[in-house]
């Protein structure tokens, strides 16, 4: 088992995230249309390199404060912090939740907006790898899929694309209906 974040560790994230603020408030970060700085070569621009280097720092900080079970988001150092949302995209990510009662609102929160895996009867629902697919315009987009074990182990995949995927969960985990994305196949399964 890892060991908490020490206070040296937490500070040197304020100070870094603090460089940051300063950097970009008197002009030093590249404007957003400047392609090269932000996409082609990330390790040219002094601003970027310190960007991606907070951003690193936090997504580690989230890994580890799972593991440890300690939160960042519980420190008065939390407001100081930059990239806050890379913290917590990695410390909620797959983190198990077991839930007494399940509902649409319950797989929404937890599993569609935090990622987090929904433990619930012996079912379990978890966010899936990502795949890029066409959006409704033709443009390229990431979408992840969703994964759910039944009690008896087997899986079954909920596309993201579905209207409402909170729902469809809900539906195959309590069989109250029958999800529209369920294939012939599975539907012989179910």
């Amino acid at each position: 088992m890892k060991t908490p974040m020490t206070f040296e560790e937490v500070y040197e994230l304020v100070g870094l995230s603090i460089d940051l603020r300063l950097r970009e408030a008197v002009g030093n970060a590249p404007p957003l249309s400047d392609h090269d700085a932000w996409l082609i070569d990330r390790t040219s621009h002094p601003f970027v390199v310190l960007n991606d280097q907070v951003a690193d720092g936090m997504r580690r900080a989230g890994r580890r404060g799972r593991s440890t079970g300690q939160d960042l988001r519980e420190s008065p150092f939390w407001p100081l912090l930059e990239h806050r949302s890379s913290y917590v995209e990695a410390y909620e990510r797959l983190r198990p939740i077991d839930v007494d009662q399940i509902s649409c609102d319950v797989i929404h929160e937890h599993l569609v907006n935090r990622g987090n895996t929904v433990r619930w009867r012996g079912w379990i629902a978890r966010i899936g790898s990502a795949s890029l697919v066409d959006d409704d315009y033709g443009h390229p987009t990431m979408e992840r899929s969703y994964r759910v074990y039944d009690p008896a182990g087997a899986k079954h995949v909920v596309p993201a694309s579905t209207d409402d995927p909170s729902q469809d969960i809900f539906m195959l985990m309590t069989g109250c209906g029958e999800p529209d994305w369920v294939s012939p196949l599975e539907r012989a399964t179910l």
